[in-house]
């Protein structure tokens, strides 16, 4: 095993690097779907910590050594680590592409069963749904706005009067006037982002979403 790689940024716009609240450090990744990825561990509760790229395994492809390094490696309240290769499930049947992956994802399997870790792959078809595009909006909101204790108490007052309330009847409720009604809604996606209150995130997030106060 060899150390971290770090990923280049590259000239093109599948590569970058976003702030992971989870791990206090800006994360780096190699395409927008392992940037997918990282906004569900985000919003993973059982997720400790993940790191990109953690380090290199040396295996065989064609006869010669090769060193596959993990898309990612992550923590749980699991005694197990998970790693994980995510890919597009298009260039698993990609004839040009297909037989380098597969014989990665072999040796990673075999380096998995040796070291006490689980293996898994993950495609576009278990990362982007509408529940990610909730989260990747509610991600922006994670952190608490300016005066967001005093926003909390008004809209837990109003769930003292209702079980269940839309996002529009809250701002209604907060005032009757037109400029000052969006003040309080940072603070509603604030608690939505940080399961203070509830809401049926598989379906798209609007203001007419149904929202509830979390029970713990």
């Amino acid at each position: 095993i060899d150390t971290k790689r770090t990923i280049p940024i590259q000239n093109r716009s599948v590569a970058g690097r976003f702030y992971s609240h989870k791990n206090g450090r800006l994360v780096e990744y190699e395409s927008t779907l392992e940037r997918d990825y990282f906004y569900l561990l985000e919003f993973d509760k059982h997720v400790i910590r993940y790191e990109e790229q953690p380090f290199g395994v040396v295996g065989r492809y064609n006869g010669k050594k090769v060193t596959y390094r993990p898309d990612v490696i992550v923590l749980t309240n699991s005694e197990k680590p998970d790693i994980i290769e995510v890919k597009y499930s298009s260039d698993l049947e990609d004839e040009n592409k297909a037989e380098k992956i597969l014989n990665k994802l072999n040796e990673m399997e075999k380096w998995a069963e040796q070291n006490g870790a689980v293996h898994q792959l993950m495609t576009e078809k278990e990362i982007r749904s509408i529940r990610l595009d909730n989260q990747k909006f509610l991600y922006g909101y994670i952190e608490p706005r300016r005066r967001a204790d005093i926003f909390k108490e008004k809209i837990y007052h109003f769930f003292d009067i209702e079980k269940q309330l839309r996002a529009i009847d809250i701002v209604d409720g907060y005032s009757n006037d037109e400029m000052k009604k969006p003040e309080i809604i940072p603070t509603i996606w604030h608690m939505v982002a940080n399961e203070e209150l509830r809401t049926d995130l598989n379906v798209p997030l609007t203001m007419h979403s149904i929202l509830e106060v979390s029970n713990g």
